[in-house]
């Protein structure tokens, strides 16, 4: 995964944890496919991201680098979708 496409870095370090899942899933939708935003947290966010990935399974790539001074960076990039039908809202 390459850092090229880049677009925006999303600090949560000072965010509530309240509001840490709302800011994340903006950020996401609002990458086209082929882009990506770094996520920057003072933890492991496998927390952050596992009810996101269950709700977009295989439209998101995520590399979380290992922590450096107690920061984790991890890259988010949306990927697009080939050959499937997309979500139906009800």
């Amino acid at each position: 995964m390459t850092t090229d496409s880049i677009v925006e870095t999303l600090d949560l370090r000072e965010v509530e944890s309240a509001h840490q899942h709302h800011l994340f899933l903006r950020a996401f939708l609002a990458l086209t496919p082929g882009e990506a935003f770094l996520l920057q947290t003072n933890r492991d966010p496998d927390g952050l991201l596992y009810p996101i990935r269950l709700i977009y399974a295989g439209e998101m790539e995520v590399k979380v680098k290992p922590p450096t001074d107690g920061v984790w960076s991890t890259v988010i990039r949306r990927r697009a979708l080939t050959g499937r039908l997309g979500r139906v809202s009800i």
